[in-house]
């Protein structure tokens, strides 16, 4: 935002600045992601880290305390029950993913999509000791991570354009 880099995976909302070149690389998930969540049977309350979380449980009527990342991960796995995954959701009411970060620049594009086709053909893979000092960490254990990670994924097709393009038209009814 205040051009001290040239790129950087942002929030959906902020990327739909037209300051942006954007890319096609997110941060994607199709029918449930499990670290995006509204807790049931509380308050509205956003949550400090995500406009765009806050904004897509405005546009699915989901009035409880916005939670997510590790905390939400990890709260899920231990009592799912309380829990609504806005993905999920989403996925319900559009049958489309959720984007909820994207790639963008403001110059280079050309090299960033470059480097960013390279990263799209590889398989990442994490080492073991990050999983255990990650487990150790955050209190969520590796094949739960292992999990976690394959409902991720980083390439905008055309759903992905898609459900940018509904996301970014239900924010002007909120």
């Amino acid at each position: 935002a205040n051009r001290l880099i040239d790129a950087s995976m942002i929030s959906s909302i902020e990327s739909f600045k037209k300051k942006y070149k954007t890319l096609d690389v997110g941060i994607c998930a199709n029918k449930k992601v499990l670290s995006v969540l509204v807790c049931k049977n509380t308050t509205y309350e956003k949550d400090s880290s995500s406009a765009t979380s806050n904004a897509l449980a405005k546009i699915l009527r989901q009035e409880g305390r916005v939670l997510i990342g590790d905390k939400a991960l990890k709260a899920y796995l231990e009592n799912n029950d309380l829990y609504i995954d806005l993905c999920e959701l989403w996925y319900e009411k559009t049958s489309l993913p959720f984007v909820f970060g994207r790639f963008s620049c403001l110059k280079h594009k050309d090299f960033f999509e470059k480097m960013l086709k390279n990263f799209l053909k590889t398989r990442i893979k994490i080492p073991n000791y990050i999983l255990e000092k990650y487990e150790e960490q955050r209190g969520i254990c590796k094949k739960d991570i292992k999990e976690y990670l394959k409902l991720i994924y980083y390439e905008i097709g055309s759903k992905e354009k898609r459900a940018l393009k509904k996301f970014q038209s239900l924010l002007k009814t909120i």
